[in-house]
Parts: C-alpha cells; sequence; structure tokens
C-alpha cells in the first residue's frame, strides 16, 4: 500500500514523530494530499518548538 493511501490518522501518527521543520516539509511535498493534511502541524510545530520562527521569517520578507 502507498504511504499517500494510509489514512490521515497514520499519516499524522508518523509526522509527529519527526524531529525537525525539514523534515516535516520534505513529506509534504511528496504530494498535494499530504500537504493538505500536514500544513496546520507544521505550523504548529514550527510554533510549539521553534519560537514561531516561520512567521518571523515571513514577516521580514515581506
Amino acid at each position: 500500500m502507498p504511504f499517500a493511501d494510509l489514512p490521515p490518522e497514520l499519516v499524522l501518527h508518523v509526522a509527529a514523530a519527526f524531529r525537525d521543520t525539514r523534515d516535516i516539509l520534505a513529506l509534504m511535498r511528496t504530494n498535494r494530499g499530504l500537504y493538505r493534511w500536514l500544513k496546520k502541524d507544521l505550523y504548529q510545530y514550527n510554533i510549539d518548538h521553534e519560537n514561531s520562527s516561520g512567521l518571523l521569517r515571513a514577516a521580514k520578507k515581506g
């Protein structure tokens, strides 16, 4: 069974084991469905573990 065909709950569980934003982004880039499922979790991970660095980077770049 392809990874992308797994139920969203299992994919979210796998992504929760990642320890770096880059790992989550790499998984998100594999297909649109995974991007949609993981986008909210990526933002939350960045807030919880990386002091909202994504928001600060976006604010600086405009």
